[in-house]
């Protein structure tokens, strides 16, 4: 089977990382081919959203909670057969990143609204990744220029305006451009330090920070 296949598991096959979940006849396509130890090829399955939805809550509670891939897995060729799909990968992503929210933040924050918040933001385009969900929530909320602090290595704390919002970068989240004195400079948002009267901007970055905690792994 070719990366881009649509399939349907044949044998009763339980999952590897949730105990008791039998997989018969879920389905899903497949995303990558890897040459396996045993001399075969072993195919990796994103499952579709049928299959996903068929995952009993407080198992996929335990599987997010462990950091589990509870979405992908791999199979013989042995395992599956051909089938037929009008999924696309954004209703696939749609359904897997519903999930995925929706228990996720009960876990990293006490704050009823706080969870709500980050559910409505990465909710807004289920289709679309968490980035693309966050460049569209900033360009909503942010008004430019504001002013904050950024902690340099050789020079400690220092105020800095806040220009404007640049693109996302994969290991340091979405960028700023600068004024520090004279000159602009690129900080990650996630870095910046607001003053306390800032209240709405602070929760806007409390938010960020949180997500960029966890899926960018920047430290506390």
């Amino acid at each position: 089977f070719p990366p881009g296949t649509f399939v349907k598991i044949k044998t009763t096959r339980k999952h590897d990382f949730i105990p008791n979940l039998k997989m018969t006849e879920w389905s899903g396509r497949i995303n990558d081919v890897y040459n396996s130890p045993d001399g075969g090829l072993d195919y990796e399955v994103l499952l579709d959203s049928a299959s996903l939805t068929k995952i009993p809550g407080s198992k996929l509670k335990k599987a997010i909670q462990k950091n589990l891939p509870f979405d992908i897995h791999l199979f013989k060729n042995t395992e599956l057969e051909r089938a037929e799909s009008a999924e696309t990968e954004g209703q696939r992503l749609a359904t897997f990143r519903k999930i995925l929210h929706q228990y996720l933040w009960p876990m990293k924050t006490d704050d009823p609204e706080q969870i709500a918040r980050l559910q409505a933001i990465m909710w807004q385009k289920p289709g679309k990744p968490d980035w693309d969900n966050w460049t569209i929530y900033l360009e909503k909320r942010l008004s430019f220029p504001f002013k904050a602090f950024f902690r340099f290595a050789d020079q400690g704390q220092k105020r800095i305006t806040i220009l404007r919002l640049l693109k996302y970068d994969a290991e340091n989240g979405h960028i700023l451009k600068v004024g520090y004195g004279k000159l602009e400079i690129k900080v990650p948002f996630h870095s910046i330090i607001l003053p306390p009267k800032e209240r709405e901007l602070r929760e806007i970055l409390d938010d960020y920070q949180l997500w960029s905690r966890i899926f960018l792994a920047v430290p506390d």
